[in-house]
């Protein structure tokens, strides 16, 4: 999904719009109308911003998928991009990494611990969607952490979940995969790992809730937190209506 019309429309954004709607309504004299809009948008950002419906939300697709307590054999390591800050990076030259950085460096850490492992990193790459390669600042930080760049892949052109997965798949000999991303978005990941045809093994990092749902009075977190499980559940339905998962 684009993900600036998310960020303009997606449902953490309805309170505002409903508030403005309100307004309008107000305007032309509608009162009715505008008190309707006006209460929809106080219970939405109730919803929202004071109730943890995002943590709920969060925990129910972060529990779909635990990370393994065994590896056996690992030849391949894939980690899907998401975590790189390209603007960032490209502003001071340097590695950046943004709020899910922890998929790169849970994947260097896993790569040191299998040191026969190929390690592939899929996203944009050098589309000209970012200021600068999402792919090759994972690739740099690997490299600047010691991990030999013989071993280190990346798979460019790829914009979206199942385009990673699809990208991997043809860029990489058939067998078994150790899959890292994020806990919340793993179940959208292995969905398009099936569908592609690619052996995934999940390996959730990046956490985001604990083991008790807690009700914090954090307006900016628990609207954070819903905007991230909204996207990756409309996301499931999106790509299972346009036939991108089976």
């Amino acid at each position: 999904m684009n993900y600036a019309l998310w960020g303009l429309f997606g449902p953490v954004s309805w309170p505002f719009w409903l508030s403005t709607l309100a307004l309008l309504f107000l305007a032309r004299g509608q009162h009715f109308l505008a008190k309707t809009s006006l209460a929809a948008a106080a219970a939405l950002f109730l919803l929202f911003g004071l109730l943890p419906t995002g943590e709920v939300l969060v925990r129910l697709l972060e529990d779909r998928f635990e990370q393994p307590a065994f590896l056996p054999q690992v030849d391949r390591i894939l980690v899907l991009a998401g975590g790189e800050d390209s603007f960032a990076s490209a502003r001071t030259g340097q590695v950046e990494f943004g709020a899910h950085g922890d998929r790169s460096v849970a994947a260097g850490l896993l790569a040191k611990r299998h040191p026969s492992a190929k390690l592939y990193i899929a996203g944009y790459g050098r589309m000209g969607k970012l200021p600068t390669s999402d792919t090759r600042i994972s690739a740099r930080y690997w490299a600047e952490s010691g991990i030999a760049a013989e071993r280190i892949i990346e798979v460019e052109g790829t914009s979206d979940t199942c385009a990673n997965l699809f990208g991997y798949a043809a860029a990489a000999p058939p067998g078994p995969v150790v899959l890292v991303t994020s806990a919340f978005h793993m179940p959208r990941a292995m969905a398009c790992a099936r569908s592609a045809g690619v052996n995934a093994i999940p390996y959730p990092v990046d956490v985001q809730v604990g083991s008790q749902i807690q009700w914090r009075p954090q307006i900016e977190r628990n609207l954070s937190l819903l905007d991230l499980a909204l996207h990756e559940w409309i996301g499931l339905v999106w790509y299972r209506v346009h036939d991108r998962i089976v």
